[in-house]
């Protein structure tokens, strides 16, 4: 930005001591093929050479010219939105809408302490992580580019996450004769009893691009509100609906990403349960990110 704004104040200069006329056809295209001061001593002159344009300063010079040089050097687009620097075309601030990514990965309940009525009925909250999917899905995001080069970005969107819990044991939630959610013991032919919730939030974060464009590294939070929290098992297929689990859930997280393939990590701000529940744990998702 600074190069662009030094390149405008020696331009308005030059054409003032000279009498220079810019076309509107090209980047910029000088009638004379060399243009100099009218003193050997000159601080500023501008040198033309086919359709690119170089300003020099006392000996210092930046080269203008089409988007399709593709040239060591520096040109920039007329309308500004392209450079090309040392060959490569960067694009400017431009507001994206529409980059799709997804979370695939698998859950934990982590920080477990019991109290209450659930105290002293074993660890009936011990999941078996390898069968826990946890499932979310940005399919509208709005992408800013906080740079020229489009290093850093500011992201955020429209988010849709499952998440599944597997019980380890033959064991399931929910409400007793009172109306509290509480742990039930079932037969021995049960198989598949999980807990899962389903959210609507909105994600934001800040993506790095290092050196490597195509090396990124995304620091991340997101909102979310219960849609749905239900049990389930089969052997007689069953499938409650249940409250006790938190309405809102909130996350933070990390991911490195490579041509838009790579690892997350995050884990809730905010309680799985509601509280006086009879439990208190926070998710932690680990897994593979596809897109941002």
């Amino acid at each position: 930005m600074n190069r662009l704004i030094i390149t405008a104040l020696l331009f308005a200069a030059a054409f003032t001591a000279e009498g220079a006329q810019i076309g509107t056809s090209g980047l910029a295209q000088v009638e004379q093929d060399t243009i100099t001061s009218a003193t050997a001593d000159s601080l500023v002159s501008l040198r033309t050479d086919g359709d690119r344009l170089r300003v020099e300063v006392g000996g210092f010079g930046i080269t203008l010219g089409s988007i399709k040089d593709g040239e060591d050097g520096s040109s920039i687009s007329r309308d500004g939105s392209v450079a090309i620097v040392y060959g490569k075309e960067y694009r400017g601030r431009v507001m994206t809408v529409g980059v799709p990514s997804a979370d695939f990965g698998f859950n934990n309940l982590g920080g477990l302490t019991y109290s209450g009525n659930w105290k002293g009925q074993g660890d009936f909250l011990d999941m078996r992580m390898g069968k826990s999917i946890h499932l979310s899905v940005v399919p509208v995001s709005l992408v800013i580019p906080l740079d020229w080069l489009g290093r850093v970005k500011f992201y955020t969107g429209l988010q849709y996450r499952v998440d599944n819990y597997r019980f380890s044991q033959k064991v399931t939630l929910s409400r007793n004769l009172y109306g509290d959610l509480a742990p039930v013991w079932l037969d021995s032919g049960v198989r598949k009893s999980k807990l899962t919730a389903t959210y609507l939030g909105v994600p934001a974060g800040f993506n790095f691009s290092p050196g490597m464009r195509r090396f990124k590294f995304t620091v991340y939070g997101s909102g979310n509100i219960l849609l749905k929290a239900h049990t389930k098992y089969k052997k007689p297929k069953t499938k409650e609906t249940i409250s006790g689990v938190n309405p809102w859930l909130v996350t933070a997280g990390a991911a490195i990403t490579y041509r838009r393939v790579g690892i997350y990590c995050d884990c809730s701000v905010t309680p799985f349960f509601k509280e006086g529940t009879g439990a208190d744990a926070n998710v932690v998702s680990v897994g593979f990110r596809f897109g941002l």
